[in-house]
């Protein structure tokens, strides 16, 4: 087997014909016929059926078809690399962050970064804490910014910030008159669950909230704290929360208020070995934690930067 010959398989599979693989790769039509014959005959079974004027893959086609995609990925990874260093970028920083950190304090944190390293290729995956995990183990990323992971092997834990949640509520709701909420208060509020991740062990002061909640009633549940809000804007429900996502939805009427008994949230960087003492990396977490306290000081959050 062949790079090329793989590469035509490729795109006849996703192009569905001979005519549109030829003109992506710049080569006849007869060309790209031959090559995916060479590559029948290597593999020893047919790889395509002839429908009408297209070709659809066999079973054992497809099949084929799933490995070369997956093995591919991580080429097409190589070459998209190699035109950014032909095209004058220096390197590339891949990083996994919480939904809410994404939307809230990720922006103020890239613009401080590309005064410095305007020609460093950014990546940032919006991804769970479970996901972070997994892309952290499989060193898919150059950094997580995350809640406080378990040790890992090879992954070192930086302490980040402390968040406490906060009750959130539409402005013209009763308890908004309180400057803080207490939890026997909430006793019958239709409050927000929250479903929690799977996977991912509950802390005591998870425990202690999930607690709290049960004594409301729960007819709503979800998983991330935005669509909360969005629930709380819409006048659904109320919802106990962390409070980075809570600006984002004033301007819909949703406010907060801090919320007793204490439950506090802690978020880290995760970096993995390699990356401990990158000059690119280091920048980036001193940056993110001056926009994490500029968006906390804006916002008088109940939060602190460590």
């Amino acid at each position: 087997m062949t790079f090329r010959q793989l590469q035509a398989f490729l795109y006849v599979v996703r192009l569905g014909t001979v005519v549109a693989a030829a003109d992506t790769m710049g080569l006849t039509q007869s060309g790209v016929s031959r090559l995916i014959a060479e590559l029948e005959r290597n593999l020893g079974f047919g790889l395509f059926t002839r429908v009408g004027r297209g070709l659809e893959p066999t079973a054992r086609g497809l099949a084929f078809f799933k490995e070369v995609e997956r093995s591919f990925s991580g080429m097409d990874t190589l070459y998209q690399a190699a035109e950014e260093i032909r095209s004058g970028y220096e390197q590339r920083l891949r990083i996994s962050c919480l939904p809410t950190l994404s939307t809230s304090v990720m922006s103020g944190a890239v613009k401080r970064f590309r005064e410095k390293y305007p020609n460093v290729v950014l990546e940032i995956d919006t991804a769970t804490f479970g996901e972070s995990l997994v892309a952290l183990e499989q060193r898919r990323v150059d950094l997580a910014v995350t809640f406080t992971v378990p040790t890992m092997d090879g992954v070192r834990i930086e302490r980040l910030a402390e968040a406490e949640y906060v009750f959130a509520a539409r402005s013209e709701h009763p308890l908004m008159a309180r400057n803080v909420v207490n939890a026997e208060e909430l006793v019958g509020e239709e409050v927000i669950g929250l479903i929690s991740e799977r996977g991912q062990p509950k802390d005591e002061v998870e425990e202690e909230r999930s607690e709290i909640e049960e004594q409301a009633q729960r007819r709503l549940w979800c998983h991330t704290s935005s669509t909360r809000y969005a629930f709380v804007a819409a006048g659904l429900a109320v919802t106990i929360a962390e409070p980075f996502a809570a600006p984002l939805f004033a301007h819909a009427g949703v406010a907060i208020r801090r919320f007793r008994p204490r439950l506090d949230l802690h978020y880290c960087f995760a970096i993995p070995s390699a990356e401990q003492r990158s000059q690119t990396s280091l920048f980036f977490r001193a940056q993110f934690r001056a926009a994490m306290k500029s968006f906390i000081e804006e916002h008088a959050l109940p939060a602190r930067v460590f």
